[in-house]
């Protein structure tokens, strides 16, 4: 019967240990290196998706918001015709009262109105540009969560 001895017999147990477990180092090595690129990839597809539901509730914030401003500016717009029309009858009868001619009277009202119009609504135009400005649309919590997500991996590979 023939007896098969087994590399390393004979030798001290570290001499005689089997280069397996070199092996399988390397592959818990890939292996961790492959978890860590799965997990990278799963954080950013999760940021990608906070991102996306940040940006559309903004932007639904935003489509609300403006809604509100073109229904308030049809009401407005319609009220200003109005007081226009109202104001320039009234400076014309007053021109008119203190001796204008009354196509004189019905200019100048006009002038006068048409120039206080466009003045408060340059103002008023001015003023919403302005706050517009200092709103942002950046999406700062997803960005926020990218960068503190970012400075732990950071920490954690180097």
């Amino acid at each position: 019967m023939m007896h098969r001895t087994l590399p390393g017999a004979g030798q001290s147990p570290e001499l005689s240990r089997p280069q397996e477990p070199n092996i399988r180092s390397r592959a818990t090595v890939t292996e961790l290196f492959r978890d860590l690129r799965d997990d990278v990839a799963l954080l950013v597809r999760q940021q990608t998706a906070l991102l996306r539901v940040e940006m559309r509730g903004k932007a639904v914030e935003a489509a609300k918001d403006g809604g509100l401003v073109v229904a308030g500016l049809v009401g407005v717009s319609a009220g200003m015709f109005a007081l226009i029309a109202t104001v320039s009858a009234l400076l014309a009868w007053l021109f008119q009262h203190w001796g204008w001619s009354a196509s004189a009277a019905w200019s100048g009202a006009l002038a006068l109105t048409a120039t206080g119009t466009l003045s408060g609504g340059s103002a008023l135009a001015y003023w919403g540009m302005t706050r517009l400005k200092r709103r942002t649309l950046i999406p700062e919590e997803s960005l926020q969560s990218l960068n503190d997500n970012k400075e732990w991996l950071w920490r954690h590979i180097h």
